[in-house]
């Protein structure tokens, strides 16, 4: 969502478009965001920029139990992907490393920076995960606010992946993405 919200700034791709759970901003835990930043900086400097930030790994993040996930909720989705992944792991990605968080932080800037400036070149409609752990809801809502032709939708019950969701909340997303494509149908 990110990727495609910075593009839409410079091209005209699309009549409108649809993003879940969008990277408008990470959520820093313990961490103000400020120090991240410089920490991330200095290991990046240091020629350490390959290293996964503490508590993440190389091999696929997401090879691990189902309990206590950020993604879904949705437990047979979840062990699908796990079965696909152990027997493909080249399809995984590892964790985050100190430089893609530098780079990340300065993408969102830049982002924020454009919005103020540029709009996008169509309407848009983002599809927040209401018990999102991994980016931050406030960005978006924040963005959104400040970006004419940006609409939000917030699914309760959603974690991260709104898509790898049980059938109910897939549901809702279903209704919200049929309901938007519709409107210019």
């Amino acid at each position: 969502g990110h990727i495609l919200l910075r593009a839409l700034s410079r091209k005209n791709w699309f009549k409108k478009a649809l993003v879940t759970s969008p990277l408008m901003e990470l959520q820093y835990g313990t961490w103000p965001k400020g120090i991240a930043f410089l920490l991330a900086a200095i290991a990046t400097a240091f020629g350490f920029g390959w290293c996964y930030l503490p508590g993440f790994k190389q091999p696929p993040f997401l090879l691990r139990g189902f309990d206590g996930n950020f993604l879904t909720s949705d437990a047979t989705r979840w062990k699908r992907d796990l079965n696909l992944l152990q027997q493909h792991p080249n399809l995984g990605v590892g964790g985050p490393t100190y430089a893609w968080l530098v780079a990340t932080m300065l993408s969102f800037k830049d982002l924020h920076r454009r919005r103020k400036s540029q709009g996008l070149n169509c309407p848009v409609m983002m599809i927040l995960a209401g018990r999102e752990k991994v980016v931050d809801n406030t960005a978006a809502h924040r963005y959104a606010a400040n970006m004419p032709g940006v609409s939000v939708v917030t699914i309760a019950q959603s974690l991260h992946e709104v898509m790898l969701e049980s059938d109910a909340v897939r549901k809702e997303f279903l209704a919200a993405f049929d309901s938007y494509v519709e409107s210019t149908a």
